[in-house]
């Protein structure tokens, strides 16, 4: 997993526990 694909998926986890 590149250091981007990271970013994207925190970025993602965070935007969805946010909207749950």
């Amino acid at each position: 997993m590149k250091d981007e694909e990271k970013e994207e998926s925190h970025l993602w986890g965070f935007f969805k526990g946010g909207a749950e």
